[in-house]
Order: structure tokens, then sequence, then C-alpha cells
């Protein structure tokens, strides 16, 4: 009868030289995984009691099973850990440093985006939440470039939101203004127009501080941007136009009390 080794039984037997090569584990790649496998039996310790208890009924069982469990789980993050210990001790200049830090920075980085996520959906939630905050007034502006079909058909889209619209133009060239002033009074429809110097040529500057004193001025009203927009009959040519609604959009986009609305008007082929 053969003698069975307990050590064989229980660690299986030795390798041949042969296949060390093929089954040793590297100093780095054992660094990864010894860590990561400390991290998941410490973190899978709770589902697992849980899983014990369930399985084997809670009106028929003592607490002696769970603790078995956590003994277990225990044991196995000890011994691992020991391991990840030995290497971080051994390897720790030669690349071992990388994981000791580079685990907590994606742990920081995940508890992080937990936070947002809980965070945006309290703020989101209906609990004791009354109802929304009364508009007394609605102001909208439609900032134009110019007088063509796109910003007719902003304009029109503007008076079915409010009767209180206002046009602003930025002025660049007084030359151009004149021109504009005298398309103005055929197309206007008689909607106010309000013309902003610009000393350096800029045109989100002036129309910021517009809107930031349009708002002061009425801070419990609602201020909607209505972005006249011509859309181009192929993609690429986008390229080409409405690069600074774009930045007006960018610049707007995070101003509590501000709506910004656009209004396509799509060209053809």
């Amino acid at each position: 009868m053969t003698t069975i080794n307990f050590r064989e039984l229980l660690i299986g037997r030795p390798l041949a030289t042969s296949q060390a090569l093929h089954e040793r584990l590297g100093k780095r790649k054992a660094l990864a995984v010894f860590a990561s496998d400390v991290l998941s039996s410490t973190a899978y310790a709770t589902e697992e009691i849980l899983f014990v208890l369930i399985l084997a009924g809670t009106g028929a069982l003592t607490l002696s099973i769970w603790q078995i469990g956590a003994l277990i789980n225990g044991i196995g993050a000890l011994a691992t850990l020991t391991v990840l210990g030995v290497i971080i001790a051994t390897r720790f200049t030669h690349g071992a440093w990388i994981i000791i830090v580079l685990i907590p920075v994606i742990v920081g980085l995940f508890l992080m985006v937990h936070r947002h996520y809980l965070d945006t959906a309290a703020q989101l939630s209906l609990d004791e939440y009354g109802a929304p905050p009364r508009i007394r007034r609605h102001h909208v502006i439609v900032p134009v470039a110019g007088v063509h079909r796109g910003v007719l058909q902003a304009l029109h889209y503007a008076r079915t939101l409010s009767n209180d619209v206002t046009a602003v133009y930025v002025e660049n060239d007084p030359a151009e203004t004149e021109k504009l002033h005298q398309k103005w009074t055929k197309w206007g429809d008689g909607i106010r127009l309000v013309i902003l110097p610009s000393e350096y040529r800029s045109i989100i500057e002036p129309l910021i501080a517009y809107l930031d004193r349009v708002d002061a001025c009425l801070p419990d009203d609602v201020i909607t941007v209505v972005m006249p927009q011509f859309l181009a009959s192929r993609w690429w040519h986008t390229i080409l136009h409405n690069q600074t609604a774009l930045l007006i959009r960018m610049a707007l986009l995070f101003r509590r009390g501000m709506v910004v609305t656009d209004v396509p008007y799509r060209l053809k082929d």
C-alpha cells in the first residue's frame, strides 16, 4: 500500500526543473497579483459570510458559521499580505513602488466618482422638494452677427417665448453697423437692437458683460439666450462656421439662471 505523503496531498507533487520556468511568477507580476488578492479577500469577506448564512439557513445555524468564513478569509488575506510585504521589501526600488502608489490613487479615484454619483442623486432627489421656483419674468436675448434668414427664424422663435426680446450686436466696424441698422429697419420687426462697442474687436467679452449687467438688475428673472445657427449640408462645412457661437455657448453653459437655446437653420445641398 502506497504511503501518501502529506505534503504532496496538501500542495501537490514537486515540479520538475523543466516545468519551473513556465510555472514561476516574476516578482513584478507577483506584486500585482498578491496585492489584488489581498484586496479581494478583504472586500468579499462580508459577501461570503452572508452567502454561507443564506445557504445554511439563519434559523438553524449559530454564529460559528460566519466566524469560520471570516477566519478562512482572514487566513487567505494574511498569507497573501505576507508575500506582498516580502516582495515590497525586496523589490521596492526595482519597480514595486509603482504598485504601492498606483493602487491608492485608483482607489481614491473610485471613491471620488462614487461620492460624485451620491451627491448628484441627492441634488436631483424629489425628497423634501416642494416645487420649482416660479418664473416671475422671462427675458430673451438674441446675439446677432448680421441679418439673414437664420437670424429671422431665431427672432421669430424668441417672440414665441416672451414679448421681452432684445437683439444684441457687438460692433467691430462702424460701416458694418450702419449696414446692419438699414437691414434691421426693414427686417427687425420692431425688436429692440442693442449695439455693444468692442475696444479690442472681441465679441464674447462685451456680450458676457452685457448679460451679467442684465442678470444683476433682474436677479429673480430667467434669461434665455437664443443662438441663431445655420447648419451646413455637409459635416465638414461646419468647421468653417459657427465657431463664435460655440464659444458663447461654452461661456454660458455653467451660469445659473441662464438658459441657452439653439435655433438651427439648415442649408440646402
